[in-house]
């Protein structure tokens, strides 16, 4: 009888067993109203007159400066819309960022904020934001944004809980307010505004300002109560992102109780093993994950190679005492493999370090260096993640590559860049990448390489002296994709560029599509000034794109030799110029060139604006 009883029991139990992991599975609703993908974004970082800061990522202030005039950064990275036009009116750069994005498959922005900015800095953001959710509502964009507040370390204990809570609940208040709580705002399903953190633990540094500093699982209710008097004496709907940065189990635990969704840090991109704990460890415990990736991180300040610390270079400090620390590997394995890890089905939203951080060269925006690859990539993976049939929606090659031979890295009697690892055999080689909807054959330089297969697929090949690099994808005997980089490898001859180069069989079709929503804003405002039609605007746009590309073109292969890039430069602007005087008259010809004049002398912002006391330098929490 107890044998029959015991059978029973477990047969009881093996059928509801099913019922229970999908009660469980259903115990945590979903977060968001549908899946976004995110990518931080800088406000100033944009090609608008007064507002921009865009100037300073300009050719000739970064690739194409000369070295003996740096002092502060080391810079290479040149924005394609600086190709594009001069400068825009301040809503209309701001559509344009919106527009492209929105192309490349981002549809939120995220947006640092520092609460111990200066208040010049806070006045430009405040009005700048409220504006670009404007330009989204006006245009009807469908694009949602979203805060990260940044919570600097109380050094010295300057400040105490109360005067935190202070400028947070005010400066919140004021933001949200400013903006009519628009709906643009990212939202949960139960409409709270989504607020991500960064940095979040040193909110206890305001609050324990005596005693022992090390963080301990009590601290996260502390905190916890820091948000719910927002929530509650600020009257602000808000639902708080913690910031992940520590490996303590107990700390952790206590953040699963206190916090309904989380991102991560840097710090645990380092390991593959770690990421995949902690993702699991969020996720299995019903908290909202939310995976933070990083592109191509370069640090592009000067480290001195006498004592290792951050330097500027001075006539008594050359650049060749100083070297760059490079954390990027050469090509985009890591990258692929982290969103492989990332986009299980349960997240909700993927959060990419950024639209357009220019100076870390860590940007989706296409910029000289990285093109249109990683939309294709990118997409491939979003298509992946939405589990759509077709996930390749256009075949495709990229080449990427760090134009330096590894014996150039660590060189000690010139300015140069270190790895953290020694002797990185990325170095060593040129990455080349396919995107197939179907099994082919890659050819390299007229070389079998071999086999591609559905999806993704990548190949190596060595560097080894100047490299013209074409690649070639066959399919039962058909050649489909024949593609010749326009950066040839060559090493470092002219100035050293250390960020990766990543260049594809799409970048031409899509420069145009990006040249697009950039002239067609342009021409929209020179139609008003100079009563264009239709006509003359169609032969206007086709001036300006074939001088984009003429310049895109050129400075990809000859971007780090100046004299030789500028040459070419300015015989294109000549030509480009004589078609422009083709369509309007004499008199409206001197206005345009005279109105180019200014735009191209014009400054924007004052750098030190959006890099306030030096605590938010660039908007980057690595810095």
């Amino acid at each position: 009888m107890f044998i029959k009883n015991l059978f029973v029991l477990l047969l009881i139990l093996s059928l509801t067993a099913p019922l229970t992991s999908a009660q469980v599975a259903d115990s945590s609703p979903p977060f968001l109203k549908k899946k976004r993908v995110m990518a931080t974004y800088n406000l100033n970082n944009i090609l608008g007159d007064e507002s921009s800061n865009l100037q300073a990522y300009k050719y000739d202030y970064t690739l194409g400066m000369d070295q003996s005039m740096i002092k502060n950064k080391y810079k290479t990275a040149v924005s394609e819309t600086s190709l594009q036009v001069n400068l825009l009116e301040v809503k209309d750069a701001i559509e344009v960022e919106l527009r492209t994005a929105k192309m490349y498959g981002i549809d939120v922005f995220k947006i640092k904020y520092n609460v111990f900015g200066s208040e010049q800095y806070k006045t430009n953001f405040k009005q700048l934001l409220a504006l670009t959710v404007k330009v989204a509502e006006d245009k009807n964009i469908d694009f949602n944004f979203c805060l990260d507040v940044f919570f600097p370390k109380n050094k010295g204990t300057r400040y105490t809980r109360d005067e935190l809570f202070a400028r947070v609940s005010n400066d919140l208040g004021e933001i949200y307010g400013s903006t009519r709580m628009s709906k643009k705002w990212l939202r949960n399903t139960k409409d709270e505004i989504v607020l991500f953190t960064g940095n979040t633990k040193n909110i206890i540094s305001y609050v324990k300002l005596k005693g022992p500093k090390k963080f301990v699982k009590d601290d996260i209710r502390i905190i916890r109560t820091f948000f719910d008097d927002l929530i509650e004496k600020s009257k602000l709907n808000i639902v708080p992102v913690y910031h992940v940065q520590t490996y303590l189990s107990d700390v952790q635990d206590e953040i699963i109780k206190q916090f309904d969704a989380v991102t991560h840090s840097f710090i645990y991109l380092k390991s593959f093993e770690d990421y995949q704990k902690l993702i699991d460890k969020f996720s299995n415990s019903n908290v909202k994950f939310f995976p933070h990736l990083y592109l191509n991180y370069m640090p592009n300040s000067f480290i001195s190679k006498k004592n290792g610390k951050r330097v500027y270079v001075t006539k008594n400090r050359p650049i060749d005492e100083t070297y760059l620390m490079a954390n990027t590997p050469a090509g985009t394995k890591k990258f692929r493999a982290l969103l492989e890890m990332s986009l299980s089905a349960d997240v909700e939203l993927l959060s990419l370090s950024s639209w357009n951080l220019y100076n870390l060269s860590n940007n989706l925006n296409p910029e000289i260096h990285n093109g249109y690859a990683l939309s294709s990539l990118l997409s491939y993976y979003i298509n992946q993640w939405n589990e759509k049939e077709n996930k390749v929606e256009e075949e495709m090659t990229y080449v990427a590559f760090r134009n330096l031979y590894p014996d150039e890295i660590g060189e000690r009697d010139k300015f140069t860049i270190k790895t953290k690892k020694d002797n990185y055999k990325g170095e060593a080689m040129i990455e080349v990448v396919t995107l197939l909807k179907s099994p082919a054959e890659v050819y390299v330089n007229n070389k079998l390489v071999g086999s591609a297969k559905k999806g993704i697929s990548d190949f190596y090949i060595k560097k080894n002296g100047e490299t013209k690099i074409n690649v070639r994808i066959k399919r039962d005997g058909k050649k489909i994709i024949d593609f010749t980089s326009p950066k040839t490898f060559t090493g470092h001859k002219y100035r050293y560029d250390p960020l990766m180069y990543i260049t594809s069989s799409i970048d031409h079709k899509k420069s145009i599509e990006m040249s697009d929503i950039v002239l067609n804003s342009e021409l929209s405002s020179m139609g008003v000034r100079f009563l264009l039609s239709n006509e003359t605007k169609a032969l206007w746009k086709m001036a300006a794109q074939t001088y984009f590309i003429a310049n895109r073109n050129a400075i990809i292969q000859y971007g780090d030799n100046p004299p030789e890039y500028l040459k070419i430069r300015d015989k294109n602007y000549e030509k480009y110029k004589l078609q422009i005087k083709k369509i309007l008259n004499e008199f409206e010809y001197n206005i345009w060139v005279d109105l180019e004049n200014d735009r191209m002398n014009e400054k924007g912002i004052e750098e030190d604006l959006i890099e306030p006391n030096n605590a938010l330098k660039g908007y980057n929490i690595l810095e």
